[in-house]
């Protein structure tokens, strides 16, 4: 079969493909001949016209990729290409394709396909091949390899290895699922444990059910005496019916803050989420719902401002910083746009100019979805009770009547609990 050239005829309509395998190129007008003549009669038409163009090289290109790659994955000899090559034809015309949901076979024959034949090429098969003179104590079965489908009946052609010959018959053992034997010459070390290991996770196994795994009864023990709770009374739920949490629950004021230093309610969510995560989902509710409320974040604002800073034009500088969770955020230093009077004015618009910038931040960071909600009031400090005393009375007086009517927009959202002013 080495010197076989492959010639290849296509339907182009349908993509439909005949496979002749010649040993001249001389014998290409005869193949043709009988090409033409079983399709004519197949579909009771004349061939109009015959094209000779990059298809079939696209086509010869695809089908010698196949052949390498499936030889490679046998351990058959490279002679058998042929053999591998009519079965890759015989597999696509039995398969759709990206330009058309119907497979080429089915828009050649307007019959479905049926592929519950397929089997993998080159596999090891144990056949019973037919043979006229055999006795009876000769051995019925062969060990062979599979190369090949009959055109139109079920059987399957095979090649004997031993005679180096091939045969078809319709009886035969598939072998596709056999596990690879894997010869392994390497010395083994010795696995046996001399002393017994300790295992933090209890192990258990059910046999009936086929089961093997993890109880972390001794981690949640010792969570337990960890944190001091060995003695509570447990519950038969999670969690008491009509729970509910809220962001405003939590800590509101460095003594509260200081008191909880005493609980270490972060260990104990991060501890619980171990055994969640592993093996017990039926704290997953209660723990991840806790989990929320390890703090709540709040922004601190810090203003301040010298007076008459800049003894060219009267004016004073005014500065503010915003913190989160610890860190800074955001930050501003400017010169004011008018000449103060008095401390309490400069510091007065410095609260001012802090107190706007703060509100849009506090909006802009719900909307960013970074913490699920800041519920505390927005928290301004400076350093001048002057200030704070005029944000807290909403009276007016002869000394402040000639401030801008719109740096007294911060004494109403003062009154209606949008910040709070501190000293």
């Amino acid at each position: 079969m080495d010197n076989n050239i492959l010639s290849l005829s296509l339907t182009i309509t349908q993509s439909y493909g005949y496979l002749y395998l010649i040993h001249e190129e001389s014998q290409s007008l005869d193949v043709f001949k009988n090409f033409k003549a079983e399709v004519e009669n197949q579909l009771s038409n004349k061939i109009k016209a015959v094209r000779f163009d990059r298809e079939v090289e696209r086509r010869n290109r695809t089908l010698k990729d196949m052949v390498r790659s499936m030889i490679n994955h046998s351990t058959l000899l490279e002679s058998l290409w042929g053999k591998a090559v009519k079965i890759i034809v015989y597999i696509l015309n039995r398969v759709p394709s990206k330009a058309v949901a119907k497979s080429p076979y089915e828009l050649w024959t307007s019959k479905k396909p049926s592929i519950r034949h397929l089997h993998v090429w080159g596999c090891p098969i144990e056949a019973r091949p037919y043979k006229p003179n055999e006795k009876k104590l000769d051995s019925r079965i062969v060990s062979c390899y599979f190369v090949g489908y009959f055109e139109r009946s079920r059987g399957f052609k095979f090649y004997d290895p031993s005679t180096r010959s091939f045969f078809e018959t319709v009886n035969a053992k598939f072998s596709e699922d056999v596990e690879l034997k894997i010869v392994d010459t390497l010395e083994v070390l010795p696995t046996q444990v001399m002393e017994p290991i300790q295992v933090h996770e209890e192990i258990y196994k059910d046999r009936s059910r086929g089961i093997l795994g993890l109880l972390q009864k001794a981690y949640i023990d010792k969570v337990l005496s960890r944190f001091g709770m060995s003695n509570c009374v447990p519950g038969e739920t999670s969690v008491a019916k009509g729970d509910k949490f809220s962001l405003h629950q939590c800590l509101k004021n460095e003594l509260e803050k200081k008191d909880m230093e005493r609980f270490p309610y972060a260990l104990v969510i991060g501890s619980l989420m171990y055994a969640q995560v592993c093996t017990r989902p039926d704290i997953a509710y209660i723990v991840g719902m806790l989990g929320r409320y390890l703090s709540n974040p709040e922004i601190v604002g810090y203003s301040d401002s010298d007076f008459v800073g800049c003894l060219d034009s009267k004016r004073s500088t005014l500065g503010y910083i915003f913190m989160l969770a610890g860190g800074e955020v955001s930050w501003k230093s400017v010169k004011q746009t008018l000449i103060a009077s008095s401390t309490m004015e400069i510091e007065f618009i410095a609260c001012y100019e802090a107190s706007n910038h703060g509100i849009w931040l506090r909006n802009f960071i719900t909307q960013l979805r970074i913490v699920d909600g800041i519920e505390k009031p927005l928290r301004i400090n400076c350093d001048n009770k002057a200030t704070e005393l005029y944000y807290k009375n909403n009276q007016s007086s002869s000394k402040s009547k000639h401030i801008d009517i719109k740096f007294l927009v911060v004494k109403k959202e003062f009154i209606v609990l949008k910040y709070q002013l501190n000293t």
